[in-house]
């Protein structure tokens, strides 16, 4: 899934390890952000940077907390609907299994894909993962649980009890090898699902300097997918900067 992004990025320099801990304008008409650097081991002395503009290209919540030392100069509408805006949970595991079970794959019919259970409380989705590739040998599933039951879990530090449990609900709904998988992944993600994005296709303010926020927050509900949000909110967004700063 990141190899759009590698694409995108190719003539482009990106940090890694960097977290925007403070972001306040100067009088010299710059934004002044503070970065903390980590590493597996250690914190290292914060960076320091100034920029023109800003886009901030994150969930809704994690802007307004970036935000919220700026409220006194920011429009208050900005930080309100920020604050309006809700998402839902999920905790994802991706699976693998031994190559002998890609012929035990028509659980339903020979062509799926994906596969949905909206009744069931704790499996939200099932996707066949390794169908985006055409040489996979080895049959690798994601499975995305429930707001509900991502609830339970998203601040404890072992995620392995939430991993046993969407295992073998799905090996309980598709079939029982799906219990033993060789390996696993699982990542909690607090904010996943967006459920009341804005109208607009972003958020933006001039004041005191230009900054913009997007994602899949932004968009009418109407489109379907919240890539297909994020996609159309970076790309108006984008429009609304560049013309700001060919005046600056």
């Amino acid at each position: 899934m990141n190899e759009i992004g590698k694409f995108l990025a190719n003539d482009l320099e990106i940090w890694f390890n960097r977290r925007l801990v403070s972001l306040q304008s100067t009088d010299k008409r710059l934004w002044d952000l503070t970065l903390e650097i980590t590493h597996e081991t250690a914190i290292e002395k914060p960076q320091m940077l100034q920029s023109r503009a800003v886009v901030l290209a994150i969930p809704a919540p994690q802007l307004a907390t970036i935000l919220d030392p700026l409220i006194p100069r920011i429009l208050p509408e900005f930080y309100t609907i920020l604050n309006s805006i809700q998402y839902d949970p999920c905790i994802t595991v991706m699976a693998s299994y031994p190559a002998e079970k890609q012929t035990k794959l028509t659980f339903r019919n020979p062509d799926w894909k994906a596969i949905r259970f909206p009744q069931n409380p704790i499996v939200d989705w099932v996707g066949l993962d390794s169908s985006k590739r055409s040489n996979s040998q080895f049959p690798v599933f994601v499975i995305q649980s429930k707001a509900e039951f991502a609830q339970q879990f998203l601040d404890d530090s072992d995620l392995q009890p939430a991993t046993q449990l969407l295992l073998l609900q799905v090996a309980s709904l598709l079939d029982p090898w799906l219990a033993e998988p060789e390996w696993t992944q699982t990542h909690r993600w607090r904010y996943a699902f967006c459920q009341n994005p804005i109208p607009q296709s972003y958020l933006e303010t001039l004041d005191p300097l230009p900054l913009v926020g997007i994602g899949d927050w932004c968009g009418s509900d109407s489109i379907v997918g919240s890539i297909e949000r994020t996609l159309k909110s970076g790309t108006a967004a984008s429009a609304w900067l560049i013309s700001r700063l060919s005046g600056l």
